[in-house]
């Protein structure tokens, strides 16, 4: 999904959230500071083309979310709580941390397919519930993007300096 996508969901999420019902295309368009109603309506085309929500074309207040990832992220974290989520992304670090280890040593005599999907599977653990946190604390994929963006060039800089 891209990151125009992502805000388009996220406003449409907030505004339900809020208001108990689905935003129209002008107050989609209004909350999003669109130029215009056309482009508001062909992404919420591309968005339903895509699976993420569902229209009714008859009627106005229609655009209904389809169960994703962040709505079970979100599920999860209110059932289990975040203090035991904390506990729960401490575990998976650690066994990511584990899986790295694994497959640095053993990568030259070990199933390096083996191993790999043993990262992969422990990364994606990881992600999954620091996207639990993510969508608890409404923070957008776009505002991850920025603020790591700024630290790359950052890192960049400062490693073309000798630190």
């Amino acid at each position: 999904m891209t990151d125009r996508q992502e805000d388009y969901i996220s406003f449409i999420k907030m505004f339900i959230s809020e208001k108990g019902y689905a935003p129209t295309i002008r107050e989609i368009n209004k909350g999003l500071n669109i130029s215009s109603t056309s482009s508001v309506k062909a992404m919420l085309d591309r968005l339903e083309k895509e699976g993420k929500i569902k229209r009714d074309a008859k009627k106005q207040r229609a655009i209904q979310l389809v169960d994703d990832l962040d709505d079970i992220c979100l599920k999860i974290i209110n059932n289990y709580g975040v203090d035991n989520q904390l506990k729960k992304l401490n575990e998976e670090v650690f066994e990511f941390i584990e899986a790295i280890m694994q497959y640095e040593f053993y990568k030259y005599g070990g199933d390096i397919d083996k191993l790999k999907e043993h990262v992969i599977e422990e990364y994606s653990d990881v992600l999954f519930v620091l996207n639990q946190f993510r969508c608890y604390y409404k923070i957008s994929n776009s505002d991850i993007r920025k603020v790591q963006q700024f630290k790359g060039e950052r890192q960049l800089k400062r490693m073309e300096n000798g630190e």
